[in-house]
């Protein structure tokens, strides 16, 4: 049955039929190739078939879906066909993956169609296949577009790897589907070709086609399997939860390791694949902590406890450390007396104590400084350096937490805790969007810099200060609160007592983008001048990026006062500071993300002169660089933000040079995307005002091209977002100075009231 599901994937492909059969015997091959005839006959119930099936589809699929045209099948099954897809409507080159229904199905699975696409909607997640777009076509058969994965089956993957390397593919595969379950999601049919390893090595878990949410009921009138990877419970035919997942992901490592594995992987796989739910683990989480407790040489639960099989593996972990304190308790048992004995034991026991310690301290420091800077200039890295971060934390807070915390140590984890809620949430920077875990991170930090004596002390803590401002304002828009902390911050870099922090231009920044929010445009514009004459920081990678964003807070509080032409020599000159130090540092991720922003608030800017033809070129530039941050890693929300922000400027330049139908399709689909994000979560101010703004963008491309009537419904959205914004208390000056007021602007204008 497993060689039949995983032959019906790839049909046409002799080469891979030659290499899966190679080691068959002669029996298996004529029980397959029974199956096979069967299913050409169209036999009632195949393995992934739905219930009452009767074949694949009659109608051959159309030559063009949506904007995507069809060009090779990668695959068929129960419930439709997926498809190689190329898009073709001009704007940009992309490959994807096109799932159709088949026709004869419509009725019957139409809605589990339609179940998969909102479930899908729902994963954003590095290792999950994401969904694209979605529609209908002619004849009233749902498609999904979805990420192309190019790459190979997990099985094939993990040929000739050792045992280490294909459990760290499971645990890939594990902790994509510990995503979904956490999103109350059930996979239910995972499987080797479900499971493809892309180029690079990343695993990415494909097909939620028959995927349900842990709170629906239990019919089974459209629930397929593949029979090799169902519980026993599946079998018999009940609903799919959460320990049908585990079993199925136990039987995908069970076929990685084949005879080659040690013990404690075959306790592990048969407690994962246990008939019974009740002797399985309870999640996917307690699979992927006794994974890697096998991968760091600890006991695993699944083997029954003993103090020898502990001992064995402590030995493991420790083969040259207990080979030499055995020799050593050897030659003092033969030369001292009981006593003697004795307290060399607590010697040796307090140097491995202080041994560890500094093991806690130097792997801390290599993991979130030395590694994450270099893993940082990796493609798709960005979960991954979140996830040495996350692992760091216990390091961290060992280190805060010690008796032997000096002022050093406790600086080392102060400064360690900082630079994680940096790769949480910091804007501006690659991050997760993982605001109140930054937050409990700077709050963390700040309580250690308050320990530490001086200088180094008093710097930190302002930095923690300057952070949580940035935060707090950009993401949260809760101007109090980054008053507050913005005044905290003062008081330690301008004390008339201490010496200089070197962080006088860093809070001028941020007074002036409070300003700003506050909708007090002068004094924006004095903090941004104050800033840039303030004396810069030693290193000059970071006297730069300050440069460059003092120039962009003051062409924007020119702009918003009302001068948009003087904003336009700051913002060029923000252009020009990031050009020169590309050249310079031409991999730094800073410095890359933040030349197509530069680009933006200029394009931008000149479109509103009337510059339009002369910012086409600006912002197409602009959003192809961002375009290429956002891809080189797709877990960095940031850069996806950014780059749809800066498209969005050059719909806006297509719109006012004439080209207004182009202009609609983008916006129209940021606009979608943006929707989607808010109702994610809601609770963040920053992604309902980006909706609004999307609105207003898409409202005046509209009027442009002559659908009014559908602009002045665009407006009035953009006031109802806003009134929900004044409602939960995050509306800003600079929301009425900006797209609020312009939106009404054009809705007075052209809707009749």
């Amino acid at each position: 049955m497993a060689l039949f599901e995983r032959l019906s994937d790839r049909p046409s492909d002799a080469v891979y039929r030659a290499r899966l059969l190679a080691k068959q015997t002669p029996e298996v091959i004529i029980r397959l190739e029974a199956l096979e005839r069967g299913a050409a006959r169209g036999s009632k119930s195949m393995p992934t078939d739905l219930p009452g099936a009767i074949g694949a589809s009659d109608m051959p699929p159309p030559e063009q879906v949506g904007v995507y045209r069809l060009t090779d099948p990668l695959g068929s099954g129960g419930m439709g066909q997926v498809w190689k897809a190329e898009r073709n409507d001009g704007l940009f080159e992309q490959t994807v993956a096109v799932k159709l229904l088949h026709s004869h199905l419509v009725r019957l699975a139409g809605s589990r169609f339609a179940d998969e696409r909102r479930l899908l909607a729902k994963l954003e997640h590095p290792g999950i296949a994401r969904l694209i777009d979605g529609g209908m076509l002619e004849t009233g058969a749902p498609y999904l577009v979805m990420e192309y994965v190019d790459g190979q089956p997990i099985d094939e993957a993990c040929e000739g790897l050792t045992d280490r390397a294909k459990v760290d593919m499971v645990l890939q595969a594990a902790q994509a589907v510990q995503f979904a379950h956490e999103h109350l999601i059930v996979h239910a049919d995972l499987k080797p070709s479900n499971l493809m390893v892309d180029k690079g090595g990343r695993l990415r878990l494909l097909d939620f086609g028959i995927a349900r949410l842990v709170t629906e009921d239990s019919g089974q009138d459209l629930l397929p399997m593949t029979q090799g990877y169902a519980s026993p419970a599946r079998l018999a035919g009940a609903a799919p939860i959460v320990a049908d997942d585990v079993f199925a992901l136990g039987v995908v490592l069970d076929g990685l390791l084949g005879s080659t594995r040690d013990t404690d992987l075959a306790a592990v796989v048969a407690k994962a694949r246990a008939a019974q739910t009740t002797g399985r683990y309870g999640s996917v989480a307690a699979l992927i902590s006794e994974l890697e407790r096998w991968r760091n040489g600890f006991p695993v639960l699944a083997q029954p406890d003993s103090v020898a099989y502990r001992a064995r593996r402590f030995i493991g972990r420790h083969r040259l450390g207990v080979a030499l304190s055995t020799l050593a308790i050897l030659v003092l048992t033969a030369t001292s007396i009981v006593a003697t004995v004795s307290y060399v034991r607590a010697e040796h026991a307090t140097r491995e104590a202080r041994a560890r310690f500094n093991d806690a301290r130097s792997t801390a420091r290599y993991l979130l400084f030395d590694l994450s800077d270099q893993l940082e200039q990796q493609p798709q890295s960005l979960a991954l350096r979140t996830r040495v971060a996350t692992v760091s934390q216990a390091y961290l807070d060992r280190l805060a937490n010690s008796a032997e915390g000096a002022s050093e140590v406790r600086l080392e984890s102060a400064t360690g805790l900082l630079k994680l809620a940096e790769r949480q949430a910091k804007p501006g920077r690659g991050n997760l969007g993982q605001t109140l875990a930054a937050k409990a991170n700077l709050a963390k930090a700040d309580r250690i810099a308050a320990t530490i004596p001086g200088a180094q002390g008093r710097r930190l803590a302002a930095q923690v200060a300057l952070d949580l401002t940035r935060l707090v304002v950009a993401v949260d828009n809760d101007l109090p609160a980054g008053e507050k902390a913005l005044a905290r911050a003062k008081a330690l870099i301008f004390s008339p007592t201490g010496p200089s922090t070197g962080l006088e231009g860093a809070w001028f920044a941020e007074l002036s983008n409070l300003r700003q929010w506050q909708g007090r445009f002068p004094e924006c514009i004095a903090a941004a001048r104050q800033g840039l004459a303030a004396r810069p920081p030693v290193d000059p990678r970071e006297a730069t990026l300050l440069a460059a964003n003092l120039n962009d807070l003051l062409a924007e509080g020119l702009y918003f006062s009302g001068d948009p032409k003087a904003a336009v020599a700051p913002y060029e000159r923000r252009v020009a500071i990031l050009e020169a130090a590309k050249l310079r540092w031409p991999t730094d991720p800073q410095i890359v993300r933040q030349l197509p922003r530069a680009r933006w608030s200029l394009g931008a800017t000149l479109v509103e002169l009337g510059r339009a033809d002369q910012a086409l070129a600006i912002l197409q530039k602009g959003t192809t660089e961002a375009r290429a941050v956002a891809a080189f890693d797709t877990a960095d929300s940031d850069a996806a933000r950014a780059a749809q922000i800066t498209e969005n400027a050059w719909a806006q330049a297509l719109s006012a040079t004439g080209r207004s139908k182009e202009a609609i399709a983008i916006l129209d689909r940021s606009v979608a995307d943006r929707r989607r994000l808010w109702r994610e979560q809601p609770q963040e101010a920053r992604r309902l005002r980006d909706y609004a703004v999307g609105l207003a963008m898409l409202g005046d491309a509209e009027v442009v091209g002559k659908q009014v009537q559908s602009a002045c419904g665009r407006y009035d959205e953009v006031e109802t977002a806003f009134a929900e914004l004044n409602r939960i208390g995050r509306a800003t000056a600079l929301d009425a100075a900006s797209t609020l007021k312009q939106a009404r602007a054009q809705r007075d204008k052209h809707c009749a009231r």
